[in-house]
């Protein structure tokens, strides 16, 4: 590939990235891209198939956004990325200075690309080469300083030529942002990460505060918040939060000042957790220093009738971050017969905390409510009942999804517990699902808010009656899961969405590299591949039908083979075509 600017000279040093239109893979992954060398030339080995060629270049004070569209065949190809149009954008705030950065992708694409910096705003205007005959989508970002507010601003479907102005009138919602530290004084330490899902899924913008506040404004959109607190010394974030701004309204974020931990167990499953809220009630998510291993250090001792059950660090013990992990030496005891606790909770500079005193107690017991619906008992802890009613509402979707694939629905209501756990976990009859990544900070029209519980629900479709094909896990029950749960996205959020699912598997990236690279093969992802090659070709009935004679006497005569090969020879004689080098391939 080469790219080139108007006169066809090279560009050296251009961001080359290949979107993949049938599988949503990006190559390379996420914000990373190739670069031209200095003749303009890189070379990309992709899959056979429908690809889009995207780049972006700064050369001699002139920016470029090119794009091409090619089907691959097998056979080496040139491909030449020259701009033949120009658009301008202009952005002229009423206050500050207009430099501002600018980000662009092919609308088409949006949200499931990733849109990379295409050049800088000066003097109120940016000029772009690009390619004619194309709809794009713009993003700028405007910094706070200390002469205005910040800006977010999206354009969408905008012509590749002409002028287009981004829009700075009175509709624009207003965010005002302030950060704060342990003295309750206004810091530089604060900083406002912002996704804007109506453009990017995974953009990983951010605005600094250099005087502890500012405002920013925004078109009208939905999008995710995450505020961070750090400095040279550590780093520290709070649950994410996510806000549907709309016209002409005005929403206020403070986070920091004093921290005030609280420990909270749930002993049956022997799970411990320090939720720390700040000031604004906003609950810290993760803190590490930057210096060593990144590895907090909170001193954690059980103690009982003088006998040291546990001693060491809370927050290296092997579980799902800093603040909640599992302890088996609390399993035997319950209130009356508690163990003596002492934790130092060192999270300098926000504040170093003494916690002492019943482990299990009234105070630190974790309070749970229920819900019920048509398909399912849902426990969650109190505080969050206007979340869990929209959380079972949603879940009540995906179920209706996921039954009419397997056939019905399940013979028992699922048990659905939310608790200390920050993942997920699925089997016969019941799921779990993470205290953290299900209340705090989610909104239910962001699908990376149900991945993971649409994830368990596919497990217990698996593992209950009246289907329970119990194939080994992780190679097929995980990918079966992900499988159902990527078929309930696209019922809910739409088929562009369901190629951003497709194209994020890490599994499946795998088999990218593969045959790109002759890299390993990941079991599951191999699964994963299989799964979808096969519903593109044969649609979901062939997994319906699959499902049907699982536990049938056809099945039964396999017994001898291994479950690989039984779950090959099934797929096969329903698509009447041996798919059994592809498992062998992938999958042994």
């Amino acid at each position: 590939m080469k790219v080139v600017d108007e006169d066809g000279n090279p560009i050296s040093g251009a961001q080359v990235k290949a979107f993949s239109e049938e599988w949503g893979w990006m190559v390379p992954e996420g914000n990373r891209f190739f670069k031209t060398d200095g003749e303009g030339d890189v070379q990309i080995r992709l899959l056979r198939g429908d690809w889009t060629f995207y780049a972006a270049a700064q050369r001699n004070e002139k920016s470029y956004f090119l794009s091409v569209s090619r089907n691959l065949t097998g056979e080496k190809v040139a491909i030449k990325l020259k701009p033949n149009s120009t658009v301008e954008l202009r952005f002229n705030p009423p206050k500050g200075r207009s430099e501002a950065d600018v980000y662009a992708v092919e609308s088409r694409l949006v949200p499931m690309a990733y849109a990379p910096w295409v050049g800088r705003v000066s003097e109120g205007s940016l000029e772009i080469y690009t390619n004619r005959d194309r709809e794009l989508d713009f993003l700028l970002k405007k910094p706070i300083t200390s002469e205005g507010s910040g800006h977010l601003l999206g354009m969408e479907n905008v012509s590749s030529e002409g002028t287009h102005e981004f829009e700075i009138g009175s509709d624009l919602a207003s965010l005002k942002v302030s950060a704060y530290n342990s003295d309750g004084e206004k810091t530089d330490m604060g900083v406002l990460g912002v996704d804007p899902f109506d453009f990017s899924l995974y953009n990983g913008l951010h605005f600094d505060f250099p005087s502890g506040s500012g405002e920013i404004l925004f078109s009208p959109s939905l999008y995710r918040f995450r505020y961070y607190l750090g400095n040279e010394n550590f780093n520290s974030w709070f649950y994410q939060e996510v806000y549907n701004l709309t016209e002409e309204e005005t929403e206020s974020i403070k986070f920091g000042g004093k921290l005030h931990p609280e420990l909270q167990v749930i002993p049956k499953s022997t799970q411990i957790f320090v939720e720390i809220e700040d000031n604004y009630g906003n609950i810290l998510s993760n803190y590490y220093p930057l210096s060593g291993d990144h590895q907090a250090d909170f001193s954690f001792k059980i103690e009982k009738n003088g006998k040291t059950l546990f001693q060491g660090n809370f927050a290296s013990v092997p579980g799902h971050g800093p603040f909640g992990n599992q302890f088996p030496e609390l399993g035997p005891y319950n209130i009356g017969d508690s163990p003596k606790y002492e934790m130092d909770l060192n999270l300098e500079p926000l504040g170093d905390f003494d916690l002492r005193g019943d482990l299990i107690s009234q105070n630190t017991l974790m309070k749970f409510n229920r819900l019920q619906s048509p398909h399912f008992v849902f426990k969650y802890p109190k505080g969050h009942q206007k979340h869990a009613e929209r959380l079972l509402k949603w879940m009540e979707r995906y179920y209706r999804e996921m039954a009419s694939i397997n056939g019905g629905n399940l013979k028992e209501n699922v048990k659905f517990v939310i608790d200390i756990m920050h993942a997920g976990a699925g089997g016969g009859k019941w799921m779990a699902e993470g205290y953290g990544t299900v209340f705090l900070g989610q909104d239910l029209r962001n699908p990376r808010s149900t991945i993971i519980p649409i994830h368990e629900l596919g497990h217990v479709f698996s593992f209950s009656p009246p289907n329970t094909y119990g194939v080994e896990c992780p190679w097929f029950c995980e990918q079966l899961a992900n499988f159902l749960r990527i078929l309930g996205t696209e019922e809910i959020y739409g088929s562009k969405i369901k190629k951003w699912d497709i194209g994020n598997l890490p599994g499946l990236r795998t088999i990218e590299k593969h045959f790109r690279e002759n890299t390993p093969i990941d079991k599951g992802g191999a699964m994963a591949y299989i799964f979808l090659r096969l519903e593109k070709r044969y649609g979901e009935d062939i997994h319906r039908k699959f499902i049907e004679i699982w536990n049938s006497q056809r099945r039964q005569n396999l017994s001898p083979m291994t479950k690989e090969n039984q779950v090959a020879s099934l797929y096969s004689y329903l698509a009447g075509t041996d798919f059994s080098p592809l498992f062998v391939r992938l999958v042994h």
